[in-house]
């Protein structure tokens, strides 16, 4: 047995995952290779031996659940990528509104059949609500009565959405809230979704950037929009907020949020999911 090799048994070994073993959530080995990769690439030599085919496993998401319950992925907060990405992030302004776009082409504007075949029918994509026993759309449509009731949402109110995606929320707003909306988003894919299908409502779907925003609302929300703000541009998101939002105004702001501090994400998901983004910290 390498180095390299004896290494990542003992680390997954704190996770209950065996090299070669019979349980569903075991790594099955194509390539010897993946051990040294790992050790010296941490999660991004991890995602991309996968996608390589050096390796295997019956249930995915059980083992990737284990080992981030484990801790692993703190074992490899020194690997090159991991430095990289710290010190980029130091140094540079990652979610300028040039920069912003980025994440809008790689990922948003993918496919819009892509997304609707994996989402609910009000196109949701940020966390659900869910009760025992829910599907993913009734959990969908449970957040969706939530935001809006938190809002305290009513005829002839204005409500920006910042971040509008396929433009859900803003057509969930105006249908059965009577709300006039304005969503916002910089994927051409979800503009033109969005349009065609809040079509009718008195629903405006705008192609920008949040700072862009100049007009007044008596109600403001952003779902699953704050992860692409990025610590450097915390106090320009709230002070676009805070400028538009009318006297005795409402923001609900609604993201995933990491236990610890961090400026970047992790280097996988930066180079294959989305780019220039960050969770924030609580």
């Amino acid at each position: 047995m390498s180095r390299a090799q004896d290494v990542m048994t003992n680390l997954l070994a704190f996770a209950d995952v065996r090299i070669n073993g019979d349980r569903p959530w075991d790594i099955h080995m194509h390539d010897r290779r993946f051990f040294s990769r790992v050790l010296a690439s941490g999660t991004l030599g991890f995602g991309e031996s996968y996608m390589d085919n050096w390796w295997d496993c019956d249930v995915l998401d059980e083992m990737c659940c284990r080992a981030i319950r484990a801790g692993l992925e703190k074992r490899f907060e020194f690997r090159l990528p991991n430095v990289w990405a710290f010190l980029t992030a130091l140094l540079v302004n990652q979610q300028t509104s040039r920069r912003s776009r980025k994440v809008g082409r790689v990922h948003y504007d993918l496919s819009n059949d892509f997304f609707e075949a994996m989402l609910d029918p009000n196109m949701q994509y940020s966390c659900a609500l869910f009760a025992e026993g829910d599907d993913l759309a009734s959990a969908q449509l449970r957040k969706l009565d939530w935001i809006c009731e938190r809002l305290r949402l009513r005829p002839g109110l204005r409500l920006l959405d910042i971040g509008c995606g396929w433009g859900g929320l803003a057509r969930y707003a105006a249908r059965h809230f009577g709300c006039q909306v304005v969503g916002i988003t910089i994927s051409q894919e979800q503009f033109r979704y969005a349009q065609r299908w809040c079509r009718g409502l008195d629903v405006e779907i705008q192609l920008r950037d949040y700072r862009e925003i100049t007009e007044q609302f008596d109600r403001i929300v952003s779902v699953g929009m704050v992860e692409h703000v990025g610590y450097k541009n915390y106090r320009a998101y709230m002070r676009a907020a805070a400028r538009s939002l009318g006297e005795d105004g409402l923001f609900l702001c609604q993201g995933i949020c990491g236990n610890f501090s961090r400026v970047h994400t992790d280097p996988w998901i930066e180079r294959y999911i989305f780019p220039n983004s960050m969770l924030p910290s609580v």
